[in-house]
């Protein structure tokens, strides 16, 4: 349920930032169900993104599994610039 004018800015800030091939759209997953609740009982626009956080040939699992363990590096660098390249797709603007 990603707003849709939120999910377009934040996208278009992640391909800037990383490259169009780097960026996907994730179909929708139930691995936070009521995620929406809580921005959509305030009016707030919102989106849910994900980054890749393996290395390639390590096991693919979700981050409920007690066998979720991804890469400390690039995953902290690269969910840390998503997560600025996301704000200043708003606070950023002039």
């Amino acid at each position: 349920m990603n707003g849709a004018t939120v999910t377009g800015a934040v996208t278009e800030a992640f391909k800037q930032a990383f490259g169009a091939e780097r960026v996907q759209q994730l179909a929708p997953v139930p691995a936070s169900e009521d995620f929406s609740l809580i921005p959509a009982a305030f009016g707030v626009p919102f989106t849910y993104w994900a980054n890749g956080a393996f290395l390639p040939g390590a096991p693919l699992v979700g981050n409920h599994n007690p066998a979720f363990a991804p890469a400390v590096q690039p995953t902290l660098r690269t969910g840390t610039e998503a997560a600025i390249a996301a704000s200043l797709a708003y606070v950023g603007k002039k």
